[in-house]
């Protein structure tokens, strides 16, 4: 962020959070859509990156993009929760399913490699 008066504080705020358990990469994340929602304004209507930090403004963007990636995440487990019984039950969809497909499903659990090879979808 562009906008700092104390860097030492910003620096020990941002030490203290991945101390907490939060990672770099999140609150990178959270600085830079605060930098987006914030593109404009003038001075008096920012927080500046020490006070940002210190009043620990950051951690509802963090929180939210952690809901996001866990959405995410769900969203694929149950795509390939669909593709592995596609593949269970050779349905005509088998024919779509792609060897990277399968094999994600069966690192995730959802098939075994036998499944995937009786249906054709692994060689």
């Amino acid at each position: 962020m562009d906008r700092r008066r104390n860097k030492g504080v910003t620096l020990k705020e941002a030490a203290s959070a991945v101390e907490e358990g939060y990672e770099v990469s999140e609150l990178i994340a959270a600085v830079e859509i605060y930098a987006r929602e914030s593109a404009g304004f003038t001075r008096s209507k920012v927080s500046f990156s020490d006070n940002w930090f210190r009043q620990r403004k950051w951690v509802q963007r963090v929180e939210q993009l952690r809901a996001e990636k866990e959405e995410e995440m769900a969203r694929a487990d149950r795509h390939y929760e669909q593709i592995a019984k596609w593949v269970k039950e050779r349905s005509w969809m088998c024919a779509h399913v792609t060897e990277r497909q399968a094999k994600e499903a069966i690192s995730r659990g959802y098939l075994s490699l036998e499944e995937a090879r009786s249906a054709g979808v692994l060689r």
